[in-house]
C-alpha cells in the first residue's frame, strides 16, 4: 500500500471512532483505497509501456 492509502486509512480509522462516519461509509473507503492502492501502479506501467512503443 502507498503513502496516501496508509494515511486514507488512519484518517477514515480515526473518523470512525470518533463517530464522524458510518460503518457502511468507512467499509466503502477502505474499499476504494485498497483498490486504487493495486490499480494506480498497474495503470503507470500501462502508461509507459505504450509511450515505449511510439
Amino acid at each position: 500500500m502507498n503513502s496516501r492509502g496508509s494515511i486514507e486509512t488512519v484518517l477514515s480509522v480515526a473518523a470512525l471512532s470518533s463517530g464522524l462516519i458510518s460503518g457502511e461509509l468507512f467499509h466503502g473507503v477502505v474499499a476504494l483505497t485498497v483498490l486504487s492502492s493495486i490499480m494506480i501502479p498497474l495503470m503507470i506501467r500501462l502508461i509507459i509501456n505504450v509511450r515505449s512503443i511510439y
